[in-house]
């Protein structure tokens, strides 16, 4: 099972925004899931992330499952190289990153200024190069195409 949202904008600790991701935590766990995906705009801003990240690291700690972070627009500095936000977290920032769960292929794109063929491209690339491929995959963008 795997839980997904996104745009919860973390602002301070125990504020509403932060018990609505608690009471995630919480369904995730009662719910037996495996991945718990946020794609983007985790925090609200990137100093409210570095404000926040020891309480994050222990609210994504030992919940029974993975936790799946992808950068957004209001977030996209918090998860440079190095950050670390729990034992059981993983900061999908390219395609070149992806996570792997029981057959699962989980890719990621951060949000960035690129228009929609180069996003069309990018995942053509990860198109398997056999159709026999057993690796099912899910990819998760934080992105504006254009219409």
């Amino acid at each position: 099972k795997i839980l997904h949202t996104a745009d919860i904008h973390l602002k301070e600790y125990e504020d509403e925004r932060w018990k609505a991701l608690q009471k995630l935590i919480e369904i995730g766990k009662k719910e037996k899931v495996e991945i718990f995906v946020i794609s983007g705009d985790l925090f609200n801003e990137d100093i409210d992330a570095e404000n926040l990240k020891p309480k994050i690291r222990e609210l994504f700690s030992h919940n029974g499952f993975q936790i799946v972070l992808i950068p957004g627009n209001h977030d996209s500095d918090s998860y440079k190289s190095g950050m670390y936000f729990g034992e059981d977290t993983t900061i999908l920032t390219d395609l070149e990153n992806c996570f792997e769960y029981k057959g699962v292929r989980i890719c990621g794109i951060a949000f960035e200024s690129i228009g929609g063929e180069e996003i069309v491209y990018r995942l053509h690339s990860l198109l398997p190069a056999s159709s026999n491929s057993s690796i099912f995959s899910l990819i998760l963008s934080f992105s504006s195409l254009p219409v």
